[in-house]
């Protein structure tokens, strides 16, 4: 995901609905943390955070979600800076059908590739 950064959210849902589960909720903080969580029977479990978030407003970035066995594993990568965190899963994976992506950002490419854990390479191309 390329973005140009202002406020927003990402959500792995097990549907489309209000109602259905949240298996990963991604929401950075502008300029303070990103927060991550999961919502199951309406209920927000035990909210993670991760201080020093990499993103600015209006700064453009590219961005990987790559879901592993033990969770999803966030890749920021900026022009002068990378940095990822790993939120553990907390609904089965298989139960993940939808991806909302809420909020007020420019996205210039959303793409999905599957690929064994074992042949995963994570490219983190030069940024400008």
């Amino acid at each position: 995901i390329s973005l140009i950064i202002l406020i927003f959210e990402i959500n792995f849902k097990t549907g489309p609905a209000d109602k259905n589960d949240i298996a990963f909720h991604f929401n950075p903080r502008m300029g303070s943390k990103v927060v991550m969580n999961s919502l199951k029977n309406g209920k927000w479990g035990a909210e993670e955070s991760v201080s020093d978030s990499p993103f600015k407003k209006g700064e453009a970035f590219e961005m990987f979600f790559v879901v592993k066995s033990e969770g999803y594993q966030v890749c920021v990568l900026r022009h002068n800076s990378n940095s990822h965190c790993m939120f553990k899963h907390r609904i089965p994976l298989e139960e993940v059908n939808t991806i909302n992506i809420y909020g007020n950002v420019s996205i210039s490419f959303l793409g999905f590739v599957t690929v064994s854990e074992s042949l995963l390479v994570l490219y983190m191309p030069t940024i400008y």
